[in-house]
Order: C-alpha cells, then sequence, then structure tokens
C-alpha cells in the first residue's frame, strides 16, 4: 500500500516508526499525508510510545525486520475501533 499510494509517500519507512507509520496509513485509509505530518509533530515522547506499541507483534522474541524496536516483548492488544477512530 506504501508504495502505490496517491499522492506518493516516498520509499517505505524504516527504522524508528516504520511500523507505526505504515499501520497508522493502513488504518487511517485516507489523509495520510496529513496523518503522518501529524505524526512527526507529536512530542517525542508519545511519537516514542506509539512507535514501540504499534511495533509490538504479540509473539515473544519476533520483531520486524524494517523497524528499530528490539525488545519483541508483548502483548500486542488490538485498538479494535483504532481505525474508524482514525477515519473521523
Amino acid at each position: 500500500r506504501w508504495e502505490t499510494h496517491k499522492p506518493p509517500l516516498g520509499n517505505a519507512p524504516r527504522g524508528v516508526g516504520a511500523i507505526a507509520r505504515m499501520r497508522l496509513v493502513v488504518m487511517a485509509q485516507g489523509n495520510s499525508k496529513l496523518l503522518l505530518d501529524a505524526f512527526q509533530r507529536l512530542p517525542e515522547a508519545d511519537r516514542r510510545v506509539l512507535s514501540e506499541e504499534l511495533a509490538r507483534t504479540g509473539c515473544e522474541g519476533q520483531r520486524y525486520e524494517m523497524d528499530a524496536l528490539q525488545d519483541g516483548r508483548g502483548p500486542a492488544f488490538l485498538v479494535y475501533y483504532g481505525p474508524a477512530f482514525l477515519q473521523k
């Protein structure tokens, strides 16, 4: 979805916050540029928490290659209404 996004979002993110940014874009299903700009404007502490929590897999020792989160701790919680909230 990142590579085919219109308008283009550039290369897929890597490093700290990469998974958070990709998940937020998928959940929002629109206004991605605005959402990514807002994510970057968050206070560092808030951005760090979102980056860590959204990069969790829920499986001990498992991690995403594109993100810098190393500890792989869980659990991971599904915020069921998260996408609907972001789409409003």
